[in-house]
């Protein structure tokens, strides 16, 4: 990926410099949104750059407007030549305005296999955040994510769990959970802390649409090993089966009915708005 978007202008990798003094380096005032990449179409395109622009007032930073960004993006794909790809769109705030930073990077997605086999999953029940207007947003103070992700890899897991300072479930270092219990689904409400994800809003629209009830809710870690299945969401991932809790089978541990039902649904959504048929 020879090219980036910075500060308006389409630049090499090696010129796409940010100062020093940039507040998203110096402080982490900033918000990043990673998006899918379909046959050269970003999926949900505009529910990222909506969430980003919402989140803007919490840090203290100016918005860009909805064109601005959605050029950057498109300008990234189109000289790069992408079909399949990850993006990363970073928003900082600097003197004036606010600085935006465009690129891409080749997907790294688990294999068929992997999906089939779906994820082992750790909770970490020493691992917790405090409750604070910042758990809404994708700031690029982003260490406390990206060290427990390393430390559930180092370990030998697909993922992590983390809670809340008052014990509850939150989400993975870089997914949103759900829970299945017969026919109902559940997942942790906002009020916990957790990232209103953009793959888990859609995950929840398309429960409805197929008539399984899903609530939004507090989620405990005793709760997590009783469910039939349990998935997980993002955007690069899509839907993934959780089939082992540490060292205990969730369910069956096999990725269950209900969940492979979202996972074509996910699928056919992702086809119909990227015209992949």
């Amino acid at each position: 990926m020879e090219w980036v978007y910075l500060d308006n202008k389409i630049v090499s990798q090696s010129k796409g410099l940010i100062p020093g003094f940039d507040e998203g380096f110096l402080v982490g005032q900033g918000l990043f949104e990673t998006m899918r990449c379909y046959e050269g179409k970003i999926f949900s395109l505009e529910r990222h750059l909506r969430r980003l622009i919402k989140s803007c007032p919490v840090l203290d930073i100016e918005a860009p407007s909805m064109e601005r960004l959605e050029k950057a993006v498109l300008s990234v794909i189109q000289r790069n030549h992408l079909t399949n790809a990850s993006l990363r769109l970073n928003v900082s705030k600097k003197k004036e305005g606010s600085r935006v930073f465009v690129f891409a990077r080749r997907l790294s997605l688990p294999s068929l296999a992997q999906y089939k086999k779906g994820f082992s999953v750790a909770l970490y029940e020493d691992e917790r955040i405090g409750l604070s207007i910042l758990n809404g947003v994708k700031s690029l103070n982003h260490y406390f994510y990206s060290r427990l992700s390393h430390r559930a890899r180092r370990e030998g897991y697909d993922e992590a769990l983390f809670l809340n300072c008052r014990g509850e479930v939150v989400e993975g270092s870089r997914t949103n959970i759900f829970l299945v219990k017969g026919h109902k689904i559940s997942t942790p409400g906002f009020s916990c802390g957790c990232l209103p994800g953009v793959t888990r809003a859609i995950v929840i629209e398309l429960l409805k649409r197929l008539k399984i009830p899903v609530t939004e809710r507090k989620v405990f870690p005793q709760e997590l090993i009783r469910q039939d299945e349990l998935f997980m969401t993002n955007s690069l991932i899509e839907v993934m089966p959780v089939t082992r809790l540490e060292k205990q089978p969730v369910g069956t541990g096999r990725a269950g009915r209900v969940t492979k039902e979202i996972m074509a649904a996910y699928k056919k959504e992702v086809e119909k708005e990227c015209f992949l048929r």
